[in-house]
């Protein structure tokens, strides 16, 4: 079988699972290397662990493995309980920084885990049952909040969040029905991925219940993790993973991880009303797919044993070369909805996006990955630019106007009244 060129040299230089591990080691190594002291917490003195910002839970077989960090090596304390309060699982780890309780998977739909130490416990709800595919066509939203590579910005996130009017001080849902799309590149770079996950974990169900959305697409750094490319992995996350015994790609593998699964329950392409969403450009390559057509691939293509192991090469001559290479242009290609950079890139591309628009029934096409000096509108405000400079300092909103239905555009940031959409290009 003949592998694809253009993405070779990328493809050897994408760890597999020994790499990955590797990866991990060194990120732990350059932590250590950092801090005074050589201890087991050195790599992560500087960080957040308890709670939220350290958890991991696994569902393995027929058990429920929960990890978790407590500030100073002490005696850890789990308890596991249903909805109606009863105890299903109670222990107590030997004395460490890190620690691991497993326990069979209950009967139960969900969990709230109370966890940490004995004078300190975080609660966290765990949802063990099957939902329904995320839908891809949302009809009649009158608010749209999008926000677009947060890359484990986790205090920047909450804070404009709360500037929004999206959650409280006590970080719970107050949007009522409005509508938050998070734009992929949730993961990588920065050093609080884990509670910006388990963060928009509780908030998706906080706002559903209320009568709002939150809406989680993929964008690339999500995919690169799940198929072992930690390059852009902040050694703080490395580091977190290395303490469990777990490759980092362990910790969101969609076969075990909650998060993982979660992560992978959600699609790469969403339409609500007449705007379409991606986290890089749709380009007219994709125009063989509809939303609904787009997310059912992308489920078939992650669930199939290729995409677990993706970073073994051997992998690649099991199948032909024409299953290989969708598969590659799908998660990889250039004019993929994960990649894409052309509306970005240049303003001539008039003619493809029109094309797209008219295609997907579509007024606005908003997409992240490539940064921008400030979220701004081009072709005459068709394309929105959601990705600002510096990562997650602003928030897009679009309401709609009673204009001939049209939709008005804002940015918010931390703090602050909301401001008008930059326009242009940014080179222009």
């Amino acid at each position: 079988m003949a592998l694809s060129t253009k993405l070779r040299p990328a493809a050897w230089t994408r760890p597999g699972i020994a790499g990955g591990a590797t990866i991990a080691l060194f990120g732990w190594l350059l932590a250590c290397a950092g801090a005074a002291g050589g201890s087991e917490d050195a790599g992560a003195r500087d960080y957040r662990l308890s709670g939220e910002f350290g958890l991991s839970v696994h569902q393995v077989g027929d058990s429920i493995v929960v990890r978790w960090m407590t500030d100073e090596p002490v005696e850890g304390s789990l308890e596991v309980t249903t909805g109606a309060g009863d105890v299903v699982h109670n222990e107590a780890t030997e004395s460490w920084t890190s620690h691991r309780s497993a326990f069979p998977t209950p009967a139960e739909d969900s969990i709230q885990l109370h966890y940490g130490d004995a004078d300190a416990r975080h609660r966290t709800w765990v949802h063990l049952a099957e939902r329904e595919p995320r839908p891809v066509r949302i009809t009649g939203v009158d608010s749209l909040f999008v926000m677009a590579d947060i890359h484990g910005e986790y205090d920047q996130m909450v804070s404009i969040l709360q500037n929004a009017g999206l959650i409280d001080g006590e970080l719970r849902w107050t949007g009522g029905e409005r509508h938050l799309v998070a734009l992929g590149d949730m993961m990588s770079r920065g050093s609080e991925v884990t509670p910006v996950l388990w963060f928009l974990y509780r908030l998706e169900r906080e706002a559903e219940a209320s009568g709002g959305r939150v809406h989680i697409v993929l964008g690339n750094h999500e995919i690169m993790v799940m198929l072992s490319d930690l390059r852009y992995v902040h050694y703080r996350e490395m580091w977190l993973a290395t303490s469990y015994g777990l490759g980092y790609d362990r910790m969101f593998d969609p076969r075990e991880s909650i998060l993982g699964r979660w992560l992978a329950e959600a699609p790469a392409m969403l339409q609500v009303d007449d705007i379409l969403l991606a986290h890089g450009g749709v380009s007219s390559d994709q125009l063989a797919f509809t939303v609904e057509s787009h997310r059912d691939t992308l489920v078939t293509y992650m669930a199939e044993d290729l995409f677990y192991r993706w970073g073994d090469t051997t992998a690649f001559f099991d199948i032909d070369s024409i299953t290989f290479n969708r598969r590659v242009d799908f998660f990889w290609g250039d004019r993929s909805v994960f990649w894409y950079r052309g509306y970005s890139d240049s303003d001539t591309l008039t003619a493809e996006l029109d094309s797209v628009l008219e295609h997907f029934d579509s007024r606005i096409h908003v997409m992240g990955h490539t940064p921008v000096p400030g979220i701004r509108e081009v072709y005459d405000g068709r394309m929105i630019l959601a990705n600002p400079l510096p990562l997650g300092d602003e928030i897009l909103l679009l309401v709609r106007s009673e204009v001939e239905g049209r939709w008005r555009g804002e940015r918010f940031r931390a703090e602050g009244p909301p401001l008008p959409l930059e326009v242009g290009h940014p080179e222009s």
